[in-house]
């Protein structure tokens, strides 16, 4: 009786393929982000997009205004009700426009140069924010102060 061997891998090969192409992913994953440029900026913008389209929500919900002011530096951005403001990594900028107060406002925007309020009634002061990298490419969000609506230049 003629013994053939059965075709395929051995389980030790199969982890030590693994086990190279993991040390290959690692090693190659954080080059990503310097090979794309743009990309690391888009979804830094669609982070900054969320967080005022939550701040509308939560002032429309919540029935009160909220306020997103850029503090500190290096810049960053905080919403009146959180704790922990959002900060962009290092080499990406934040520029903040605020747009019109109205005048059906009951308080006052604690600095019209570097903030935008979201009213509970759905309307905002309007404004922009502007992201930009050292390479100059830049990504800017509007607020409408009629509808609080936010979009991107996309």
């Amino acid at each position: 009786m003629a013994t053939t061997r059965d075709a395929g891998f051995t389980l030790l090969e199969v982890l030590v393929t693994l086990v190279i192409m993991a040390l290959a992913l690692a090693l190659v994953a954080p080059r990503f982000g310097d090979a794309l440029p743009g990309v690391e900026l888009q979804a830094e913008t669609r982070k900054v997009v969320a967080m005022l389209r939550h701040a509308r929500s939560k002032a429309v919900l919540l029935n009160q205004d909220i306020q997103i002011q850029l503090v500190e530096e290096p810049a960053a951005l905080s919403i009146s009700t959180e704790d922990e403001p959002y900060r962009p990594p290092e080499h990406i900028r934040l520029e903040l426009s605020a747009g019109r107060v109205s005048a059906a406002a009951e308080q006052p925007i604690i600095d019209a140069d570097q903030a935008i309020r979201f009213f509970a009634e759905g309307y905002s002061s309007g404004g922009s924010i502007t992201l930009s990298r050292e390479d100059g490419r830049r990504a800017s969000i509007h607020v409408d102060w009629l509808t609080g609506r936010v979009s991107t230049d996309d």
